[in-house]
């Protein structure tokens, strides 16, 4: 090591996936940031109505992220909207699951590559997918790919399409040609 001290007496940060944060004290600006592009970015018309099923959606992406970021659990005294709570809470209590089909359809790339927004939205879609059978696999995996496209890189929703098509070909095989 060069310059500095050789005191470590400070340990690093470790978020829940065990990575190393560079920054730690960074976090707490940078999830509020990216909290608040979640919840502002979009007209009226990109997020739907008030209450709106994609709303829930960008507000159960928001609070799963914050969680991650925080490395802390998401309170459910903070959803005030019965999809978005159902939604967290069905990310949360299916994780193992959830990550199960995530890495079957990745093969030969690890889950734990793949950016967390992404890993969110693939959980939030995958849990649709298992457990919210009157919403049609194209809405699911449509309304995923909208949020990649406002929240993530340019070719996550690419990506996604196909890690999401790969595991409705599995968990609905009926409805996944459609």
């Amino acid at each position: 090591m060069t310059g500095g001290s050789d005191d470590d007496s400070e340990s690093p940060a470790i978020n829940q996936q065990g990575l190393e944060l560079a920054f730690p004290e960074l976090i707490d600006d940078s999830i509020e940031i990216v909290l608040d592009s979640i919840e502002l970015t979009g007209s009226e018309e990109d997020l739907g109505s008030i209450g709106s099923s994609r709303e829930s959606r960008v507000r159960a992406l928001a609070w799963l992220y914050e969680g991650e970021i925080k490395d802390k659990e998401v309170p459910s005294t903070n959803f005030d909207r019965d999809l978005a709570n159902e939604l967290v809470q069905g990310v949360l209590d299916n994780r193992d699951r959830i990550r199960g089909y995530i890495s079957r359809a990745t093969k030969d790339w690890s889950i734990d590559r793949m950016p967390l927004i992404d890993q969110l939205i693939a959980s939030i879609a995958v849990y649709e997918l298992i457990k919210r059978r009157n919403v049609s696999v194209a809405v699911i995996i449509d309304e995923a790919l909208d949020l990649a496209n406002m929240y993530s890189t340019e070719n996550s929703p690419r990506f996604l399409n196909g890690v999401l098509s790969t595991i409705a070909q599995e968990i609905r095989p009926e409805q996944a040609k459609e």
